[in-house]
């Protein structure tokens, strides 16, 4: 068995399989922080998930497409602790309704996460439990354009930054602008 407690973080590409000889390797998270991927990444499990406590803790990117990180557990989940979600770099156009898997799994499910709202981020999110397609998904409340205010040293970049700040987030028009232009290095 694999156990992260205490205080410590796991963070990274992982694949936790069964032993040849038969016993199912279990991963638990007893009160560490559990981030799969460095940036978009998953943490495959060849057994059961079990979070007693502390944090599962997710990336979110979103410009022209839609990716997340992924606990991909080949069994049984069973849930409690937070839920943290994060956008993955301070450039980024989330849009409400947006979906993301951040679980998936191939038995059943018990208990649910709480999800932790981090306020600097800018995310709203709610936690949807489809038992049917055997996954967990994160759904944006809100739509959010993330930009680096505070990194910008061009004062046209800034301008130009704090200028799509000011617009209306909810005009269909402005999205794909917004999604094209986010994945453009506005920091030089």
């Amino acid at each position: 068995p694999v156990e992260i407690n205490g205080i410590s973080t796991f963070k990274g590409h992982l694949a936790i399989q069964k032993d040849a000889l038969g016993p199912i390797v279990y991963l638990t998270n007893a009160g560490g922080t559990l981030a799969p991927g460095d940036s978009i990444g998953t943490i495959q499990v060849d057994g059961d998930f079990k979070q007693t406590s502390g944090t599962l803790e997710i990336e979110l990117e979103q410009n022209t497409s839609a990716s997340s990180d992924l606990l991909d557990v080949a069994g049984d989940i069973n849930l409690t602790g937070n839920l943290n979600v994060i956008p993955v770099s301070q450039i980024n156009f989330f849009t409400a309704g947006s979906e993301f898997t951040i679980i998936s799994y191939t038995g059943t499910r018990t208990g649910t996460l709480v999800p932790i709202s981090i306020p600097s981020s800018g995310l709203e999110f709610s936690v949807n439990y489809n038992d049917a397609q055997k996954q967990v998904d994160v759904i944006l409340n809100n739509t959010v354009l993330l930009l680096p205010l505070d990194d910008l040293t061009n004062l046209n970049a800034l301008a130009i930054a704090n200028y799509l700040l000011s617009l209306p987030l909810n005009n269909p028009d402005l999205n794909t602008i917004f999604a094209n232009l986010t994945a453009l290095d506005l920091t030089s």
